[in-house]
């Protein structure tokens, strides 16, 4: 009866295995839509005439860009998807800040207002 169980484990280890990697897969894939998103609303903030709308969408980028943030930290250092993930929200932080400061010195944002790309409530709260 001892045999009949002998395949059990080696199974099990296989489908553990393909469910981790299926896990991570799904992990990748829903930090890059975070990504995109960021890149959209950063999109929408650096091209709205509506300084409200422009304030509200760069909140969201920074909001995207810290949930990716705290995501990537929990990756593997060594897979090649964090390394890219990575790379890309850091950027996008870059551009973040570099649009922050582009519209400020246009008027569309206050002084208060930057700081919505470091994790920093735009509104002092």
């Amino acid at each position: 009866m001892r045999d009949t169980h002998a395949g059990a484990p080696d199974g099990l280890s296989v489908e553990l295995a393909s469910q981790l990697r299926r896990s991570l897969q799904l992990g990748v894939e829903f930090l890059d839509t975070e990504l995109r998103m960021a890149e959209a609303f950063l999109d929408l903030a650096e091209t709205s005439r509506n300084r409200t709308a422009s304030r509200r969408n760069l909140r969201n980028t920074a909001t995207a860009l810290d949930a990716v943030t705290r995501f990537i930290a929990g990756l593997n250092g060594e897979l090649p998807q964090r390394q890219r993930l990575a790379r890309r929200a850091t950027e996008l932080k870059q551009r973040l800040a570099t649009t922050e400061l582009r519209l400020q010195s246009y008027g569309h944002l206050e002084e208060s207002d930057s700081g919505a790309g470091r994790g920093e409530d735009p509104r002092g709260r």
